[in-house]
């Protein structure tokens, strides 16, 4: 599934329950997980593939790849989009990726009710430095979650296998 569709989903399933982040927010926490994952782990879709070329982003220079700053993906131009329909998903990947990218909006929403305690709004949840806590046990365990390594074996594997 591409990222832009399961970020889709995730709004439209938290849009009553206090989702307090716009669609851009909730897909650059996806994106910062995806990349967090990319760094242990393979995806599916070829790396060649987020190769950004410069006549279609107008602030991104022709030399740069993926991962993006979040300073390049100007909300207003649609770069957001283009980016996250690049990006499909295996369901065993986005089965890893899916609890990381949860904690980050979470934390996000955690910014915004911290915030709102100086209009005098009773905040309820984990706080931010709760959030980070556990981000911080997801990216420790993530790298051994993603591990990814194909099969071989020592010696003349026909030999062994005939018995020879």
């Amino acid at each position: 599934m591409h990222v832009s569709a399961l970020c889709s989903d995730f709004i439209a399933r938290r849009a009553t329950g206090g989702l307090f982040l716009e669609p851009q927010e909730v897909a650059l926490c996806c994106l910062k997980a995806v990349r967090f994952y990319t760094a242990y782990g393979y995806l599916k879709t070829p790396p060649s593939a987020w190769v950004v070329q410069s006549n279609t982003w107008a602030n991104v220079g022709s030399t740069d790849t993926w991962p993006l700053s979040a300073d390049k993906l100007q909300s207003g131009n649609g770069e957001l989009s283009l980016l996250t329909d690049a990006i499909d998903l295996t369901p065993s990947e986005w089965g890893i990726i899916m609890p990381l990218f949860e904690a980050y909006v979470e934390k996000e929403s955690a910014f915004r009710l911290e915030a709102s305690r100086g209009l005098g709004a009773d905040v309820f949840g984990l706080s931010v430095s709760e959030i980070d806590q556990k981000i911080t046990v997801m990216e420790e365990s993530l790298p051994a979650r993603a591990f990814q390594e194909d099969h071989w074996t020592v010696g003349d594997y026909p030999a062994v296998a005939t018995g020879l």
